[in-house]
């Protein structure tokens, strides 16, 4: 149950990576 949550964290933090280096395309949950 906790890995759960641990994932969501890890994509939120992903997306705003993108977000920083710009719209090169949205790797989301791999």
């Amino acid at each position: 149950m906790s890995n759960a949550g641990i994932r969501v964290n890890l994509n939120v933090i992903s997306s705003k990576n993108d977000d920083d280096k710009g719209p090169s395309g949205p790797s989301g949950p791999s």
